[in-house]
């Protein structure tokens, strides 16, 4: 029984170990930086020759993993709350900072949102949108449909995705006709020649200022974290989210 308890601890005391020294660096990110995201990636391994490993899923949630020791070396949220809670945590010994602003867009299969002929289809239509407690894209189209003061009227049409991903797939495989989704996504080949989408007005919605931190979960890490933190706030990596639809912290 000793010999059995000696042989689990080492495989599990490897098996930490493996993860602590595994060179590969893992970003969390938020869905809506999926499109690029995979833009930044392929530059910076290209520049680098550090390789990276992409975790997608809604700020909330990938705040969760973290919490519970996930180890993830940057967290790019949709918003400053999350990644400020990790530092006030000290999950974190270096400030959220903000590398990015996104852009709220509603997104139709039909000809144009805005057809009158299709006024009647639009109002019972199915809508989609991002789980608003943990994807701050989400709580973006909750503020502009309270706004509009069409809440209350489409209450039972809308349909959550876990996060913009999860939107992203109602959409493009028509399971939701309409839907909220980030505007990064649209610039993304996936949306290219597909449906119709109209950006929402900024001032319809708290912004989306989108922070990103190192995390302290794995210190030998810590240096490749920061090449490319440092490559995101960059021109090479600014002039990428802005491709995307983002409006920058160098504009």
């Amino acid at each position: 029984m000793r010999q059995i308890g000696l042989v689990l601890f080492l495989a599990i005391t490897a098996l930490s170990c493996s993860k602590d020294t595994d060179p590969t660096l893992r970003v969390a990110t938020s869905a809506n930086m999926q499109f690029a995201m995979e833009a930044l990636e392929k530059v910076f391994e290209k520049q680098s020759g550090h390789e990276i490993e992409v975790i997608l899923g809604s700020s909330g949630k990938l705040t969760s993993q973290i919490v519970a020791g996930a180890p993830y070396d940057l967290f790019f949220s949709a918003d400053t709350r999350f990644p400020q809670k990790l530092f006030d945590d000290g999950i974190s010994d270096q400030a959220p900072k903000i590398y990015a602003y996104g852009k709220l867009v509603v997104w139709s299969a039909l000809d144009s949102v805005l057809s009158k002929d299709q006024e009647a289809e639009l109002r019972t239509m199915k809508m989609a949108l991002a789980n608003p407690k943990t994807a701050p894209y989400g709580q973006a189209a909750i503020e502009y449909l309270t706004a509009t003061g069409d809440i209350d009227k489409i209450n039972d049409r809308l349909v959550f995705g876990e996060s913009i991903a999860q939107v992203n797939q109602f959409l493009l495989t028509g399971a939701v006709r309409l839907g909220f989704t980030s505007k990064s996504s649209i610039y993304a080949e996936a949306f290219q020649g597909k449906g119709q989408w109209t950006e929402i007005p900024t001032e319809m919605y708290e912004p989306l200022a989108q922070s990103m931190i190192i995390l302290a979960q794995r210190e030998a890490l810590g240096q490749q974290a920061q090449e490319f933190y440092d490559f995101v706030l960059s021109s090479n990596g600014q002039k990428i989210l802005d491709n995307f639809g983002y409006s920058t912290v160098n504009n």
